[in-house]
């Protein structure tokens, strides 16, 4: 039985946002061990988490930006599917320092960049 009426999108947007917080939660503390894991020394790790977060952040501007003149379901749609693309090609990425950095960009951009647009979703319903 499914859910209708207005707890169908309620229940939807809470499911996103757990697992989006979730999804947040595993990249934050799994960054570094990735690349350590590829053979990168630690400093390189530390830098892939920066540079995740730098993807973050410009994948929060760029979507705020974007949904002014598309639609923000259809962009969170599509920012949610790269950012698992990206997150398990980032998993299998080899000893390119270079590669596994612009992953680790691309991943943040698309995973934690779709964070954001959940407020404007949720302020919508």
């Amino acid at each position: 039985m499914q859910p209708r009426g207005p707890a169908a999108p309620g229940l939807a947007l809470w499911t996103s946002f757990f697992l989006g917080n979730l999804t947040l939660y595993f990249l934050l503390n799994w960054t570094p061990t990735v690349p350590v894991e590829a053979g990168l020394p630690g400093d390189k790790a530390i830098r892939a988490g920066m540079l995740l977060n730098l993807g973050g952040g410009l994948g929060m501007l760029s979507l705020g930006y974007l949904s002014a003149r598309w639609s923000i379901y259809r962009m969170m749609s599509g920012f949610f599917v790269l950012g698992g693309l990206f997150i398990m090609v980032l998993g299998h990425a080899s000893k390119a320092t270079d590669l596994l950095f612009g992953l680790t960009i691309l991943a943040g951009f698309f995973s934690l960049g779709d964070l954001i647009g959940l407020y404007s979703l949720a302020a919508r319903l």
